[in-house]
């Protein structure tokens, strides 16, 4: 800590030692991002015959929807070269809640439209799902098509992408 300290300007490191005398813990903690893979995945995702999103690297598009349409949704998932997918669920997210339970065992979408068996290589897949948006969809609630997707490359890592944003669009009663 002093070297750390001599390193600092001198406000700076009046600071530090200001927090670090008021600190018990001193084992160091990286605040440095977690590294993920050096590769993303490209979605093609195609609603009710109109294409919503190409690419999650792009700002996910949104695509207006009924209460109790049937939504038929096809996704077309692009791996680059030398990538390896080990695990992808397709689904929808209803009230922005994104990733697993707390058991870590079950994403939490509801329902899963895709789950494909085995490590996903360098190629294109293509996913077909159906889902009937809810009669009673409360006002404002966030609806999402996401893939949650993981690799081992570097290491194990988690990656969430938002592939359409379903905006309900309630009919008024006549």
């Amino acid at each position: 800590m002093t070297w750390l300290l001599a390193r600092l300007t001198t406000p700076t490191a009046l600071a530090a030692s200001v927090l670090t005398a008021s600190c018990s813990y001193t084992r160091p903690v990286c605040v440095c991002p977690a590294r993920g893979p050096s590769f993303g995945l490209t979605y093609t995702t195609t609603i009710n015959g109109r294409t919503t999103s190409v690419s999650t690297h792009e700002e996910s598009s949104g695509f207006e929807v009924r209460s109790g349409w049937l939504l038929v949704i096809h996704v077309v998932v692009t791996v680059p070269e030398r990538a390896r997918v080990s695990a992808l669920w397709l689904g929808i997210s209803r009230g922005g809640t994104f990733g697993f339970s707390q058991k870590g065992h079950r994403p939490l979408l509801h329902p899963i439209l895709a789950h494909p068996q085995g490590v996903l290589t360098a190629g294109r897949y293509s996913f077909k799902g159906k889902w009937r948006v809810p009669a009673k969809v409360q006002r404002r609630q966030s609806i999402t098509l996401v893939a949650i997707w993981a690799a081992r490359q570097p290491r194990n890592y988690l990656a969430t992408d938002i592939l359409a944003w379903l905006m309900v669009r309630h009919v008024p009663r006549s």
